[in-house]
């Protein structure tokens, strides 16, 4: 009787140890199961679109960089443009001159000066937007050059004309009684308006003429002065990056003086004086 409950008790015993087993396989298993790591695909639809098979995706194991692209050593930047090396500086005299006809497609722009280029028959009427008296406050708003549709300020007349290079020359009506500071203003504004019409045309800003040694005396047009404007003009002609002709220097004698004999009133010239004006534009060209 004892024995046979001793056997009961064994297989009790082993029968709930086995049970334990099982039950604490199935916690492990489910703990193991809660801690798994989420897939991080997204769901696949089980909706066919459009009756097509449906292929899903391989997922990139190479990681997205933020990092910005470099060009490799085969695919080199372009280099930036040279600067013109006759911008801001007075350009030098080229070693030959060119003929008349390099000013065939060149406009001038200016005051009575100027305007004896047309006057005296040196360059077609057509190709000088000029006249007496203005002054580089006047220039912009005053309707003084003749066209076939009427007067018309210089910037209006300028249009249509299409030219190869422009040519400005203004202050001498001015340095006696604007400051270099009003003159170097003015002459930006009508800058920025030729630019407005022809952004690609190049531009020649040109020295005030010097004046004999009787009109100089008069400290409002001494050539001291006339020099100090130039050297503004100079500046504000590298600030805009155009051209800047010395030509006072082709009209001055060794004291800095336009020479007496040339002019009768101290500043106007003829057509000799002119022609070596013109002379001094073939001979340096922002070439």
């Amino acid at each position: 009787m004892k024995g046979k409950v001793g056997i009961a008790m064994k297989k009790g015993i082993a029968i709930g140890f086995a049970a334990a087993l099982i039950l604490g396989g199935g916690a492990y298993f489910a703990l193991d199961r809660m801690f798994e790591p989420i897939s991080q695909e997204p769901p696949q639809s089980s909706i066919p679109l459009s009756g097509a098979p449906q292929v899903s995706a391989p997922v990139s194991s190479v990681p997205v960089s933020s990092a910005p692209l470099v060009p490799s050593s085969s695919e080199q930047l372009p280099a930036p443009p040279e600067p013109d090396p006759f911008v801001g500086q007075p350009i030098p005299k080229n070693a030959d001159s060119a003929e008349m006809g390099w000013l065939d497609d060149a406009v001038f722009i200016g005051d009575s000066l100027t305007y004896g280029l047309s006057a005296y028959e040196l360059l077609p009427k057509e190709q000088v937007l000029a006249h007496t008296g203005i002054n580089p406050q006047t220039i912009l708003i005053s309707s003084c050059i003749e066209t076939e549709s009427g007067d018309k300020t210089v910037l209006e007349a300028l249009e249509g004309k299409n030219p190869g290079k422009i040519y400005i020359m203004l202050g001498a009506n001015g340095v006696g009684f604007l400051s270099s500071e009003t003159v170097v203003k003015s002459y930006g504004q009508l800058i920025d308006g030729v630019r407005d019409i022809y952004p690609d045309v190049p531009i020649y800003l040109q020295s005030i003429l010097p004046v004999t040694a009787e009109k100089s005396s008069d400290e409002k047009y001494a050539n001291s002065k006339i020099n100090l404007y130039n050297e503004a003009i100079q500046a504000l002609a590298a600030e805009k990056e155009i051209y800047y002709l010395n030509v006072a220097e082709a009209l001055k004698d060794e004291q800095g003086n336009l020479p007496s004999d040339l002019s009768s009133d101290g500043m106007h010239f003829g057509p000799s004086t002119y022609q070596i004006w013109l002379d001094y534009l073939l001979c340096h060209r922002a070439e």
